[in-house]
């Protein structure tokens, strides 16, 4: 602030009725009083108030001032801090980023890639930020508040520091699945059906079929195959984020101990009359050969050996293996 009088003077004054301070008054009949560095966490009004002057010289005069003061307005620099509500998100979804601070700041955030526009605090100094969608789980996303500025007449801007950071869950995918499909398994044999996917929080739910089986893990365990054991399996994949995934199916085949239900009946014909000899078996992927002694009869390959005119040469013992 400036004081004008008596050059070479000097002059008295107080801060807000504090102690006395002191200025001498150039030649040209003025003085510049520079302020300290102002810091107050409101706005604060500091009062100026002349309160005596000195001449200069061997024989100094003195005289008191009365009604001379200056107000000086100080706003206190303006705050702002952040925090979110979603510290972990889905892929592909947005994190919410909650800013307080003086009401109706300005407030700038960086995300990263850049500066944010500003953002302006309510009445009540906050403002919730949704950011963009955030669509990589391998990457952890930073926000760092920038700098906030106030809404006052006399706008005082302040540099901010701080940052915070928002992780990605990814949704379920499936990855593959093993055995293959179409594996065969004895009766009495253990297999492992083992699944790989990725996401967060994954857990499992198998399935025979349309019957869930098994427990949430992502293996499935048959001990000891039966024949109840043989049909199309398939796993549900489901995760903290996103919709639940399946992957492809695998068959798996039991083979049933082969059994004769009924044997071939011995015969006695006329020559010239039909032959029909008949096996009946049980199991799976059966083949057959039939043999006359131990003889193999090319092409006899079916359960039905068939000879459509005896002769009596066809006498014999026959057997199908």
């Amino acid at each position: 602030f400036t004081i004008q009088g008596t050059p070479n003077a000097t002059v008295t004054y107080t801060v807000n009725g504090g102690a006395s301070q002191s200025a001498v008054i150039e030649p040209s009949g003025s003085v510049d009083v520079q302020t300290p560095v102002q810091s107050f966490l409101a706005d604060t009004v500091l009062t100026y108030e002349l309160t005596g002057i000195t001449s200069a010289g061997p024989d100094p005069c003195s005289d008191t001032i009365t009604g001379e003061s200056a107000t000086l307005t100080v706003n206190a620099l303006p705050t702002a801090t952040f925090s979110t509500t979603t510290p972990v998100v889905c892929q592909n979804t947005p994190a919410t980023i909650v800013i307080t601070g003086t009401p109706g700041a300005s407030v700038v955030v960086n995300d990263g890639n850049g500066d944010l526009p500003a953002v302006t605090l309510d009445g009540s100094g906050s403002y919730t930020m949704t950011t963009a969608n955030l669509p990589d789980p391998s990457s952890t996303y930073t926000y760092t508040l920038v700098s906030v500025t106030s809404a006052a007449t006399a706008t005082c801007t302040s540099p901010l520091s701080g940052s915070l950071t928002i992780d990605v869950d990814a949704d379920p995918a499936f990855v593959s699945i093993t055995p293959a499909s179409g594996t065969v398994l004895c009766i009495g044999d253990t297999v492992t059906l083992e699944v790989v996917a990725t996401g967060a929080n994954l857990s499992y739910q198998w399935f025979r079929g349309l019957v869930p089986v098994g427990t949430d893990s992502s293996t499935y365990v048959i001990t000891s195959a039966t024949a109840a054991d043989e049909g199309d399996y398939t796993v549900e994949i489901t995760g903290s984020c996103g919709t639940p995934v399946t992957s492809t199916i695998v068959t798996l085949l039991v083979n049933q101990p082969t059994v004769i239900a009924d044997e071939p009946d011995s015969q006695t014909v006329c020559q010239g009359q039909p032959i029909n000899l008949e096996v009946v078996a049980t199991g799976v992927g059966l083949s057959y050969q039939w043999y006359k002694g131990t003889t193999t009869i090319p092409g006899a390959i079916n359960p039905i050996f068939a000879i459509a005119s005896a002769a009596l040469s066809d006498a014999g013992t026959y057997k199908c293996v």
